[in-house]
């Protein structure tokens, strides 16, 4: 019998955190209320990987609604019970930024530098909007397609993937190490979908 192990995986988390927002009192009707308030009041300061969307600068706790505060706390609880399981230390938040990708955005393939783990958790979002997508990094890529050309495009199997695409729902949270390439297709309905992205690492 032959056997086939994957060596070295890359790890992602995914987490539906609905039950804790709601125990913490929070509805998600607050939070996009509250996001809506943030864009009307702070600007674009630059867009990373968003086009056609808003993207807030880094939010400042003390100023942002308390709403959001709390789902922020809420997270960084999330990321330090998964990254103290295998390591030292816990982690802190570097930064946080509201996203709001209407009809006609995406955000391009990317990553976020000078960060340990990042992640996106989702206020508002349905099955009609695009999936999240993970991405091969370009030397992974590279060493894969050496081995030779496929004989079945269609097939889904790790060996050969080079992406893996996740449909959130509203209250789900996706954790993965920074240096992971990742991008989110164009929204093609007049619904919006709202998020929180975030970066967590150590302080220099």
């Amino acid at each position: 019998m032959i056997e086939c192990d994957f060596h070295f995986p890359t790890p992602f988390w995914s987490v539906n955190i609905t039950e804790t927002i709601e125990k913490a009192g929070i509805t998600f009707e607050e939070l996009e209320k509250a996001s809506y308030q943030i864009k009307k009041i702070q600007k674009i300061e630059s867009l990373q990987s968003g086009r056609n969307s808003y993207q807030s600068g880094d939010l400042i706790f003390e100023k942002t609604p308390i709403e959001i505060q709390k789902t922020i706390a809420l997270i960084s609880h999330l990321v330090n019970s998964i990254y103290t399981q295998f390591w030292q230390k816990e982690l802190v938040l570097l930064n946080t930024w509201l996203n709001i990708n209407s009809k006609g955005s995406c955000n391009l393939l990317h990553t976020h530098p000078n960060s340990i783990l990042s992640g996106v958790f989702y206020i508002k979002t349905c099955k009609d909007h695009p999936p999240f997508i993970l991405e091969e990094n370009n030397n992974n890529k590279f060493l894969r397609e050496s081995l030779g050309f496929q004989k079945d495009y269609t097939l889904d199997h790790p060996i050969l993937n080079s992406n893996y695409q996740y449909q959130p729902t509203n209250g789900f949270a996706f954790i993965f190490p920074s240096y992971m390439p990742h991008r989110v297709e164009e929204n093609k309905i007049d619904i919006d979908r709202i998020s929180l992205s975030f970066n967590y690492g150590f302080l220099r």
